[in-house]
């Protein structure tokens, strides 16, 4: 028996697009497109009557924009949402936003004009539906109090995060928890090109850390954190007392560029036990052979539990590779980061 299809919604305002992306997804026999929507009103109508697995969502659309409806529909109807968004500023930032308020992934539209020059996009497409149709639809968890107290000043420590699908909230719900005076931290976060600086940007704002688009040579001391810019690989060297950052030539290593894996192999080697390394929710498997390298560098490791995960793919493969020593609940990695860092290493 053939396993059921996953029911996907298009939402577009332009017509074009409809029938581009309804043909692209179509194209992979696993996905069935039920329909297509050219406004919120009518999505709304169409997701109660068809309750698709997955809608895909166009994001500055007239009456009323993808960002508003996918919040007051994340209220009253969760769904999985795959936003599909033009790279501009104001597309970054709305897309930004809606995966704030429940999105689970973006993919960028072409520059060009939608009928041309597609064929990657709309593979991605169809990848990222398939994810977010595994995704768990949950409601975020309203902001913690800040952790009080402070972290001793000192260039020694260093914490590498990994993430893909669902890890934007993740991150930004560990990084409002931690103290100014935290150590550096290093994170990758699987997205399109042109989002990680209007990502940084954004949890620069929400953070009591100053947090970046890392740049290379890029000191990493307490109080601030990098992020890998999308299509650069992404490594930390030691240099003298300083951690720094080294950006490379576009490669992709475990099937993302920047990798996760790349980023913690180069923090076992330039840390060793003074890191602590963390695998947040994600698809796929990125990450967990670098966790398996600090940890045996005598880095205290984690990977977030299935219970708070997205989707919990790559910290399940960490967990069962025996990279990471303890599965933490999302709310609980601040508080586990903080008592790492003050405790001996145990492997």
């Amino acid at each position: 028996m053939s396993l059921a299809r996953v029911k996907v919604l298009v939402v577009d305002d332009s017509a074009v697009a409809r029938k581009v992306l309804t043909e692209g997804l179509a194209a992979d026999p696993r996905i069935e497109v039920v329909g297509a929507a050219r406004d919120a009103w009518e999505a709304r109508d169409l997701i109660l009557r068809l309750e698709p697995r997955v809608v895909t969502l166009d994001i500055e659309m007239p009456r009323m924009d993808g960002l508003e409806f996918l919040r007051r529909l994340m209220t009253s109807h969760p769904v999985r949402a795959v936003v599909v968004s033009s790279l501009t500023e104001k597309g970054s930032q709305m897309a930004l936003d809606a995966l704030r308020v429940g999105a689970v992934e973006v993919v960028t539209k072409p520059t060009r004009n939608l009928s041309g020059g597609t064929a990657a996009m709309l593979a991605e497409l169809r990848t990222k539906v398939l994810i977010a149709s595994t995704a768990r639809l949950q409601n975020a968890p309203p902001p913690a109090q800040a952790i009080r107290g402070a972290l001793a000043n000192t260039t020694h420590k260093l914490v590498a995060l990994g993430a893909s699908t669902g890890g934007t909230e993740a991150i930004r719900q560990v990084l409002e928890r931690l103290p100014p005076t935290f150590p550096g931290l290093a994170i990758v976060q699987h997205m399109p090109p042109g989002f990680t600086a209007s990502f940084a940007s954004r949890l620069d704002e929400i953070s009591r850390l100053e947090v970046r688009e890392a740049q290379d040579g890029d000191r990493i001391f307490p109080g601030r954190c990098v992020i890998g810019p999308a299509g650069r690989p992404f490594r930390v060297i030691r240099s003298g007392g300083d951690f720094v950052v080294r950006l490379g030539d576009q490669a992709k290593v475990s099937g993302h560029c920047p990798s996760v894996d790349v980023l913690f192999h180069s923090v076992a080697t330039a840390v060793g036990s003074n890191a602590v390394g963390v695998l947040l929710t994600g698809m796929g498997a990125d990450g967990a052979d670098g966790l398996g390298a600090m940890r045996r560098a005598g880095a205290r490791t984690f990977a977030q539990d299935e219970a708070s995960s997205v989707v919990w793919g790559m910290p399940r493969v960490a967990w069962e590779a025996g990279a990471a020593e303890r599965l933490v609940g999302l709310a609980e990695v601040p508080e586990a980061l903080m008592a790492a860092l003050g405790e001996p290493c145990h492997v």
